[in-house]
Parts: structure tokens; sequence; C-alpha cells
């Protein structure tokens, strides 16, 4: 939102006056990220510059990072299949399948945003003792709508709901390609498996699948810019590798 107001000549004013949560969004590097973007008060200079310094000391805690392409996306995998293997148990073949569907989306959001950088964020979080991981990828491009338009086998798309539902198809991609569009299919398939939740809000619509349930639901809100999409991912009681 605030690249967009940015590009748009009207830069936003943050206002965080808690000063656990400035301190929390600091560490997690959206202060920092925000600097020449927005003013954010009060003014958070000195934990930006704290945050900067502890940037990438916490193996669970994937900053605020922008994307110009993806030469920075690797270090972040990596770190996402360490975290999925160490602390919440997955298989080698689970926590890799995870990386190879989260890589693509991130490279989808990198060349079908219409230029513009993607972000990216991590972290894992401690829920009665068992934890769960939070992974998100963003842009402020052109949407799923019209990235999907550009294939003529996608021209009959009339709104965004139809184009997150397309979206969800294997193969599904705004590039005349077979070997692309399976990122988003595949981070469905593995929210379900192992009863995560999975969110994509692109133009009005806001989706949320809740794998326990085997459900979604849709929303509509606000336009806004680009696509965001979260996987949150929790232990599972059987590696997904090992079921039937």
């Amino acid at each position: 939102m605030c690249h967009a107001l940015f590009d748009a000549g009207r830069p936003a004013t943050v206002h965080i006056p808690s000063f656990t949560v400035r301190s929390y969004v600091s560490r997690a590097g959206l202060v920092g990220a925000l600097r020449d973007l927005a003013l954010v008060t009060p003014p958070s200079a000195i934990y930006a510059d704290g945050a900067d310094a502890r940037r990438g000391t916490n193996p669970l805690l994937v900053e605020l990072t922008r994307f110009e392409n993806s030469a920075a996306l690797p270090a972040v995998l990596d770190q996402v299949v360490d975290v999925l293997i160490a602390e919440l148990h997955y298989s080698n073949h689970d926590a890799y399948d995870v990386a190879t569907a989260a890589s693509e989306v991130a490279q989808n959001a990198l060349q079908h945003a219409g230029g513009v950088p993607a972000f990216g964020a991590m972290q894992v979080y401690r829920n009665g003792g068992r934890p769960f991981l939070e992974f998100a990828i963003a842009d402020d491009g052109v949407g799923l709508l019209r990235s999907l338009q550009r294939n003529a086998a996608h021209s009959d798309l009339a709104d965004d709901e139809a184009a997150i539902k397309r979206a969800l198809e294997p193969g599904a991609s705004g590039l005349d390609d077979q070997t692309h569009g399976t990122g988003l299919y595949h981070l469905g398939e593995i929210a379900f498996a192992y009863g995560g939740t999975f969110q994509i809000r692109t133009g009005t619509v806001a989706a949320y699948y809740r794998g326990d349930l085997r459900r979604g639901w849709m929303s509509r809100g606000v336009p806004l810019p680009g696509v965001q999409i979260t996987l949150k991912l929790n232990r599972p009681p059987v590696p997904l590798g090992r079921r039937s």
C-alpha cells in the first residue's frame, strides 16, 4: 500500500502509538522498509537502526525483504527449508516441496508484476508448544486478473474472484507455457495436506482457505494493487511424504 501511494505522489503516514508494536514491526523489518516511502510516527529511526543491525541473526525469522530480482530468493528459501525440518519436523522431501512451490510463487511475483519489486517475510510462532510457520510474498504490480489475461487462454476471466479460482488450477499462468502455473496450486495442496491456511488477496477480493476444514471463503474490500499471498503451516502429526 505504501509503495502504491508513494508512486501515486501521495506518501502515507503510518502511526504506531504502541511501543511494543513499534518495537516488533521494527524488528520484523517494516519500519526500515518504510524509511524512504512513508512518515512513521512517532519517529522510529532508533528502532529501525537497531533492527538493521540484528537482521539475519534469528534463524526463525526472515525480516521483510525486498526482492529486486531472484538473486536473493535461494537464501530465503534455504532458511524456510531449515526451519521446516528442524522446528516443524517435516521430512526433507516435504520441506523442499514447500520451497519449490514458494519459489515459483515468488518468481511469478517478479515476472508478472509489471516490473515492480516483490517482498517476502517468514516467521515461526509458538502456539501452546506446537510451532507454526507463516511465509508471505507480495507485490504491488498488476494483480492476478491482468496477469492471467495476458494469456489468451484466460481472456474469459471477468473479475478478481474468477482470477483467484483460475490461478489455483494446475497450469494456470499468464504465460503460454506448461512449465508455469503450478506454484499457487501446489501451495494450496500443501496447506490442505498439513491442515494449514492459505490466503490470497488481489484487486478487491481476499480468499482464505483452511486446510483443516478443507474449505475456503472469499470476501470483498477496497481495491489494492498487486497480489499478496500468505501460507501458514503447522507441525504435522504425520509427514506428508509418508501419507497414503
